[in-house]
């Protein structure tokens, strides 16, 4: 190989490696996404994690913290990260898109998922105190009127079980 030719690979190889190979917001998105579909959620995590980290600023850093909350929730099975991560989206976050529907999340997880009425109801009225005029608040209002009941006492929701 020619000495030119030799410097220029020596150069482009070390120009590769002092970038770290550092990934864009968005490829570690689509990376995330990837090992979702194959099932690697802690790898998941870890690219949404690192997403935010490099990228707080970015428009896809509120989207990668509350997916976060979302793989652990219905992916992982781990109520207690989901609710860190959602609680940290709704923190970091509040006047992204994903704040507001991590804060309802947060309610929803406590009232359906842990059992919690009382800190389900403390997020619901944060809800409505910070987002008065959201999409949600009727669902974050249906909530609030039905938490506790069995499901054959919401008349809403009576028909759907008696369908299945």
């Amino acid at each position: 190989m020619h000495a030119p030719v030799r410097y220029l690979a020596v150069a482009l190889a070390l120009s590769v490696a002092s970038c770290g190979g550092r990934q864009s917001a968005e490829a570690l998105w689509d990376q995330a996404e990837d090992h979702v579909a194959a099932r690697r959620y802690e790898r998941a995590i870890r690219a949404l994690n690192t997403l935010v980290k490099r990228y707080p600023e970015d428009a896809l850093a509120s989207r990668a913290q509350f997916r976060i909350g979302d793989v652990y929730l219905n992916n992982a099975r781990d109520i207690p990260a989901a609710l860190e991560a959602l609680r940290e989206t709704s923190e970091r976050y509040p006047n992204t898109e994903d704040g507001p529907k991590a804060l309802f999340m947060v309610g929803f997880v406590y009232a359906n998922h842990v059992g919690d009425s009382s800190s389900a109801t403390s997020a619901y009225l944060k809800f409505l105190e910070h987002y008065p005029n959201h999409e949600l608040i009727p669902s974050v209002k249906f909530e609030l009127e039905n938490m506790g009941k069995p499901v054959e006492d919401i008349d809403v929701l009576r028909d759907v079980v008696n369908a299945s």
